[in-house]
């Protein structure tokens, strides 16, 4: 059994190896039809800048060829940030947990 502590941390849900392995799975347990794409053209997404500072350089260099590639397909990326994200972020970790540093 699992109990998820949060809605705002990650829980245990289905997994699969492409969205559409996922979309049919998620269609078998809810027993509805399974999701079909939607145009990503003018969708907002806000990227909080400090999430790209200090990454590995292959991770950075996937998710700049992902970025570019949601962006060729319409999406719009928002360059935003949080203040002191990371600061309430360590305020709301259970106990023996640990956070990334401002």
């Amino acid at each position: 059994m699992v109990v998820p502590i949060s809605h705002t941390r990650d829980t245990v849900g289905p997994m699969g190896r492409t969205v559409a392995d996922v979309a049919l799975l998620d269609s078998v347990i809810t027993g509805t039809p399974m999701a079909t794409a939607q145009p990503l053209q003018g969708k907002r997404f806000g990227v909080p800048t400090s999430f790209w500072g200090g990454l590995d350089r292959d991770v950075e260099n996937v998710m700049k060829a992902a970025r570019q590639k949601l962006e060729g397909a319409g999406a719009v990326f928002v360059e935003s940030d949080i203040a002191g994200l990371f600061r309430t972020e360590r305020k709301s970790l259970l106990p023996g947990r640990v956070a990334r540093a401002d």
